[in-house]
């Protein structure tokens, strides 16, 4: 194969898995007054339902998870790991903002935790005005846990 047509075949590929790539759009609200979140991290509440409906897929392999303690949610600013911590009066702006960000429906596991990276510009525009860099490992909604999980003898 001559090296023309070699970088031909190799394009396509890459087109090809581009095209074939389904992603999703899906929206929450930016809630500044969570209950139980540490000083510092805020987040965008997701529609339980979207665990939910994961969940039941997951409950088909034999082990569901649990709902995360702050319900379903995509944590953008994380308190003490960011560069400031980012007092309320300076979310206020930006409390109760619908944002919409957008996901491949593929969930990923650590074994422990499950959650869905997104895709989310307004949150990667928000962490810009508060004068902080992009995330650079980006976002995902949280779906659940199993840290309460009783293990369960074989």
């Amino acid at each position: 194969m001559m090296p023309a047509q070699r970088r031909a075949s190799l394009f396509e590929s890459e087109a090809s898995a581009a095209y074939n790539k389904l992603m999703l759009r899906a929206c929450g609200t930016i809630d500044i007054n969570r209950t139980g979140q540490k000083p510092g991290w805020y987040g965008v509440d997701v529609c339980d339902d979207f665990a939910v409906y994961y969940n039941w897929f997951q409950s088909k392999r034999g082990m569901p998870w649990q709902l995360p303690m702050n319900g379903c949610h995509i944590t953008f600013l994380a308190g003490e790991k960011d560069n400031r911590v980012i007092g309320l009066d300076e979310m206020q702006p930006y409390d109760n903002e619908v944002v919409w960000f957008d996901f491949e429906p593929k969930v990923d596991t650590d074994g422990r935790s499950f959650w869905i990276d997104v895709q989310c510009p307004r949150l990667d525009e928000i962490r810009k005005e508060l004068r902080l860099p992009k995330k650079p490992w980006g976002y995902h909604v949280t779906l659940g846990n199993l840290k309460n999980r009783m293990s369960r003898s074989l």
